[in-house]
């Protein structure tokens, strides 16, 4: 019963660190302090030791790369990835995915100044207009911290309530303003239809 009591705690208290980050998304000035702010929060929460973001090369995003490395703690965790070779990563398609074992394809992930030694991986994708623009990847030197057996359900959850949250400050910006009000911007994307990422 004692063990029982203690795991429905510490279930909870996950639960009101995921829901605590994201009630606090819209506070958030530019993409860049949002994405900051999630991976930050987590990585402290949950003391993971290695949280990055891979930004996909894509229209959507074009102009992030200079606000993300703004922000001191995303400049030496990020990295840039071909818009094809992130869909082959993402084989649920929003859902996260998690490995351990053979991390190989999974190295394109890794940012080219940081090379984390891990042995196990959970990868975030977001989308924005139905489209992948990049993800949240946590890594550990444990091959058993992340495996395809975890539930992902929280981890789900979060990382659609920001790509919700990327979508509207899209719709309401512009996606050409999004990365920070970017000034001078001389076209604009047109996204394709939004999937449903559900």
């Amino acid at each position: 019963m004692n063990n029982s009591g203690e795991t429905k705690r510490i279930n909870e208290a996950i639960q009101e660190t995921f829901f605590g980050i994201e009630d606090s998304l819209s506070a958030a000035g530019d993409v860049g302090e949002l994405i900051a702010h999630v991976l930050q929060e987590l990585q402290e929460a949950f003391n993971i030791p290695f949280a990055w973001f891979s930004l996909v090369d894509h229209p959507e995003t074009t102009g992030w790369k200079e606000i993300l490395i703004e922000s001191p703690f995303l400049r030496d965790r990020l990295n840039q990835i071909d818009a094809a070779a992130f869909s082959e990563l993402a084989v649920k398609g929003a859902d996260p995915v998690l490995a351990n074992g053979d991390l190989k394809p999974f190295y394109r992930l890794l940012p080219q100044s940081n090379k984390y030694f891990i042995k196990s991986i959970a990868m975030a994708p977001l989308t924005m207009n139905g489209v992948f623009i990049g993800s949240f990847n946590f890594g550990d030197a444990a091959p058993t911290r992340y495996h395809a057996e975890m539930d992902t359900s929280l981890l789900a959850h979060l990382a659609s309530a920001v790509s919700k949250n990327l979508t509207d400050r899209s719709a309401a910006a512009g996606a050409d303003n999004l990365a920070g009000n970017l000034d001078n911007a001389e076209e604009h994307h047109t996204a394709p239809e939004a999937e449903d990422t559900k």
